[in-house]
């Protein structure tokens, strides 16, 4: 059949490789889930995947991710966009694809629903949360790129046109890549992550994600003395 479960000829994964980007993915999103105060609980939140070889990358599913595991992992061939184990992939896999392709460094990604980055962004702009004031951005975060570490992108979600901007922003050096809809509607955040270590990317591309909304927790507690601190002088 041509097949070799190593994944030396590029036709199938490696079997093993497959299982620990599954057990990976299945249990990072259990740790995203954890996190309450900064993301949305609903069941069909975000979304993640990792890097099997070159050629197939793990996704999660679609539907309901809270009593996900690595059974429920989603096996995509990069280029094709074909899930090869039968699972129906993630709406958002078009846009893990463009990134997968464009960046091939890439090991791991997240997409979650973020409570403070997203209102933060949408009214203030995204260079609001540009990170410039925070010591150690570029120890948790990353260094700026050239449009900045934070990125805000518009697009319909599942869409070839957002998928290709939020490639794009990371081609350009963003940590970060704030998305919104088409009418500037809430969707959410990404990161992704080059470490060789698959679990470790997975947990870098979540950690981004989380400084992102404690960031922005903060900045909103900052906007908000500022403008309390305003009244008490027209006062």
């Amino acid at each position: 059949m041509g097949r070799n479960y190593d994944g030396g000829n590029g036709t199938m994964p490696g079997i093993n490789k497959a299982k620990t980007a599954s057990m990976i993915l299945a249990g990072i999103v259990k740790e995203a889930h954890s996190v309450r105060d900064l993301f949305s609980q609903d069941a069909r939140m975000g979304n993640a995947f990792v890097r099997v070889g070159n050629d197939f990358a793990a996704m999660t599913p679609t539907g309901n991710k809270f009593d996900m595991n690595a059974g429920h992992v989603s096996i995509v061939n990069i280029r094709s966009g074909i899930a090869i184990n039968g699972v129906k992939q993630t709406s958002e896999y078009r846009m893990y694809l463009e990134i997968l392709r464009a960046l091939p460094g890439t090991t791991a990604g997240m997409h979650l629903h973020g409570c403070f980055s997203l209102p933060l962004v949408k009214v203030m702009g995204a260079e609001s949360l540009g990170m410039d004031d925070f010591a150690e951005a570029d120890h948790y975060l990353g260094k700026r790129g050239k449009k900045g570490r934070i990125c805000k992108v518009k697009g319909k979600s599942g869409s070839i046109e957002l998928a290709k901007a939020v490639a794009g922003a990371f081609l350009d050096g963003a940590q970060v890549v704030i998305i919104f809809g088409p009418n500037n509607e809430y969707h959410g955040t990404v990161a992704i992550s080059s470490s060789n270590d698959p679990l470790g990317a997975a947990r870098e591309a979540l950690n981004k994600l989380i400084d992102v909304e404690y960031a922005a927790k903060v900045k909103i507690a900052e906007f908000f003395l500022r403008e309390k601190q305003l009244r008490g002088k027209r006062l």
